[in-house]
């Protein structure tokens, strides 16, 4: 009897080590894990955000040079309607064919030849 007690104690001891060594072995790694996960995820949404600003300014210069682009070609077109007496109808049928976002060409009919 006394020799099983001492048994179940010794498995108790040695229980209790290996659980111990365990949680003093795993509980760094598990911290380093969490705080290498937190600077990644910190580091990726910084560079996320940055990169989407970059996208969002490169846009915009686009969407600037595009529309002063076509407003000059609008303001060429409407100087040559108003020179020219003739040749309005073909005028403004080549520059429809020419571009695509003329969509409401109706404006321009309705100033010039009405």
């Amino acid at each position: 009897m006394l020799n099983s007690l001492i048994k179940n104690k010794g498995q108790s001891i040695r229980t209790k080590l290996i659980v111990t060594f365990i949680v003093v072995a795993f509980a760094p790694l598990f911290l380093m894990s969490w705080f290498s996960f937190q600077h990644v995820s910190n580091s990726l949404e910084k560079s996320a955000h940055t990169e989407l600003g970059e996208l969002s300014s490169i846009g915009k210069q686009f969407a600037d040079i595009w529309f002063a682009d076509h407003i000059k070609d609008l303001y060429l077109l409407n100087d040559q309607l108003s020179h020219s007496q003739l040749n309005k109808q073909l005028l403004i049928d080549e520059f429809v064919a020419r571009y695509d976002f003329v969509n409401e060409i109706h404006i321009i009919l309705s100033r010039y030849l009405w």
